[in-house]
Order: C-alpha cells, then sequence, then structure tokens
C-alpha cells in the first residue's frame, strides 16, 4: 500500500456520533431503478441524477440503483474533490474518494480507506469515473459499489444512514494539502422496492442452465434449485424447458423444430447459436411476492439476460419486460457481460 498523510479530510472522517447528530438534517440518497439518463461524461446536465445537496461549496449529484452509488461533484475548485463516507455510528474503516483533474480528459481517482487519522490507499473499485475542469471549477463523476467484498469497505444497503464528508481543494491536486472548504453532512440511503437477488433462489429445470449458471447463484442468489418449492425465486430458461414460462409479452419463435428466435413489440429478433442471442426478462407479481423469469432463445441469451438482471436487480424487477441481447464479440464462446451483453428493449 502508498501511504499519504492526508490529516485535514481524514479528521473529517473522526466526527463523533454526538457530532452528527448537531449537523445538517439528514439529507437523501435517492432510488433509481434504472439511471438512463445518466452520460458520464464529466458534464452535469439537467435530471441526470435524482437528487442533490449542497456541502462546503461542494454540490454532490447522487442516487442509487440498490447495487451501485452514482456520485457527482461539482466543486467551484480548480484542484481536488473528496467524499468520504461511514454507516453513522460505527467506527471502523471509512471510504474516501479523492480525485483531481490532471488534463483533457485525463482523471486521477484515489479510492482510499480511512480511520483514526490514517489513510492508505485501498483496492481499486471505482467502477466508471469520468471528468472536467474548466472555468466554472471541476465536475468529478464515479460510480462505486454499494457492496465491494473489499473488508475495509462499509457494507452498504439501502435504508442505511451513512455520514458523509465532501471537501475540495481551490488550486492544488495534492489531497496532502489542507482543504479550501470541507463540510459533512448524514444521508439516508433510500428503500428499494424489491428485495435484492440475496432474497431469491435460482431455479434452473434444465442440466445446461444449472451448469452454465452455477457460478451466479452462489455469487448473486441464496443459491441453486432444480425445482420451484416457493418463496422468492429467478426462474430460468425459456418455454423449451421452463413450463411456466409466462406468455403473451414475448413470443418464443421456432423453425425447424428449434426455437430459433423472439418476437417483441412486433419485431422477429432471431438468434444465431454460440453467436448472437435474445433473451426476456420478465416479472411476475402474485400477491405480496415478485418472480422474475429469465429465458434466452438459447442457453447463451439465457445465461446473457441473467448477469444483466443479477446485476441491475432492481431495474429487472420494476420493468414489464426486458429484452436482452448478446453477441461473442471477441469469439470465445463466452459471455462477457462488461463488452457483450446489452438491453435491446425495455418497457
Amino acid at each position: 500500500m502508498v501511504h499519504r498523510l492526508l490529516s485535514a479530510l481524514s479528521l473529517l472522517l473522526l466526527v463523533t456520533p454526538a457530532a452528527w447528530a448537531v449537523c445538517q438534517g439528514a439529507a437523501k440518497i435517492p432510488f433509481t431503478p434504472y439511471p438512463d439518463k445518466l452520460t458520464l461524461k464529466g458534464v452535469i446536465g439537467p435530471g441526470e441524477y435524482a437528487g442533490a445537496v449542497n456541502v462546503a461549496g461542494v454540490t454532490v449529484h447522487w442516487m442509487h440503483d440498490g447495487q451501485r452509488l452514482y456520485i457527482g461533484l461539482s466543486s467551484p475548485g480548480k484542484g481536488y474533490a473528496s467524499i468520504g463516507w461511514r454507516k453513522a455510528g460505527e467506527g471502523g474503516w471509512a471510504n474516501l474518494i479523492v480525485a483531481w483533474v490532471e488534463g483533457p480528459g485525463a482523471v486521477k481517482i484515489e479510492d482510499r480507506k480511512t480511520r483514526g487519522g490514517d489513510s492508505s490507499l485501498d483496492d481499486q473499485n471505482v467502477l466508471a469515473v469520468a471528468g472536467k475542469e474548466g472555468p466554472s471549477g471541476t465536475v468529478i463523476e464515479f460510480v462505486y459499489p454499494l457492496m465491494t467484498g473489499d473488508p475495509f469497505d462499509p457494507v452498504l444497503r439501502p435504508g442505511d444512514t451513512i455520514e458523509v464528508t465532501v471537501a475540495y481543494h481551490a488550486e492544488s491536486d495534492d489531497p496532502s494539502q489542507p482543504p479550501t472548504s470541507q463540510g459533512s453532512i448524514t444521508a439516508v440511503i433510500e428503500e428499494t422496492p424489491y428485495p435484492g437477488s440475496e432474497a431469491f433462489w435460482l431455479v434452473a429445470r434444465s442440466d445446461v442452465d444449472a451448469e452454465m449458471n452455477s457460478d451466479l447463484a452462489q455469487l448473486f442468489f441464496l443459491g441453486l434449485k432444480r425445482e420451484r418449492t416457493g418463496g422468492l425465486e429467478v426462474i430460468l430458461g425459456g418455454p423449451a424447458v421452463n413450463e411456466d414460462w409466462p406468455e403473451g409479452q414475448v413470443e418464443f419463435v421456432k423453425a425447424g423444430g428449434y426455437y430459433v428466435g423472439l418476437k417483441y413489440a412486433g419485431v422477429t429478433l432471431m438468434a444465431e447459436y454460440g453467436y448472437k442471442d435474445y433473451a426476456a426478462v420478465i416479472p411476475v407479481r402474485s400477491g405480496d411476492r415478485t418472480y422474475l423469469f429469465v429465458g434466452g432463445v438459447t442457453r447463451y441469451g439465457t445465461r446473457a439476460a441473467l448477469l444483466w438482471a443479477a446485476t441491475n436487480f432492481q431495474a429487472a424487477l420494476s420493468a414489464n419486460v426486458t429484452i436482452v441481447y448478446w453477441r461473442d464479440k471477441n469469439g470465445n464462446g463466452e459471455v462477457d457481460p462488461l463488452t457483450e451483453v446489452m438491453v435491446e428493449a425495455r418497457t
């Protein structure tokens, strides 16, 4: 680890619970199931973020989708900007994100842990970052997981109250320099309308789907079942392997006795086995429970759609139907969630 003294910033994260009680009233980090208006280009336009609050002269734009924080810092300075957080009333390590713009399109961001006045670089868990510096100041935008799996990071969940610290420097990019302005607030991560994926079982009736997605069952869900037994469930497979597949919104198309495509909103989308595929993600609500059906034309579409749903779970449950597209861009015969899976349609 590379250590650097961040005395002024670290002290912000040593505020006692009693002191937090006299800070501003708790702000809200709004829930947005599908933040499709966010451009993440270092320029924050109207409506990109669901909420904003001013702390120490920095406008903090933010929201969450149940799995990730989306944060935009609009600072009046031309030096670094920082934001840190930990769960309210708890000691231990806190997250601290420090970022600055080094040149056109060049953003430097540090993911740090801090406790007791000490600060050091932590594992890099920032998922995406953008920033720009201009005559009116600096904008830093980034995406960060609510739960990173890092033992030094606070485990955040919807409904949690967190202590937030914000600082910026008018000129310097050196975080060891005391900030020009600094401040703190408490904030509540707004509850989501549905439980997270960790409350659901994954049901795979076919051997192929069970084997191909057993890793995701352990990573995102309660585990894997081969039959429906009640409770909250994500059910894998289209009509070829799943007799409960909901009819009406999506039609799977057959040719020569095999499923070759699906039809949605009057458009037929044809798959090519092992190269491109389409899948549907459909929530079905029954009483106070919601079940999620995930099925592709072939096994590849099913896995692609499950990867998307597992990492965008509230978006999957909040829609009527989502059509997911996969194409094997690198030709390795596997589904790469970062570069090969996209949303074709969502209503």
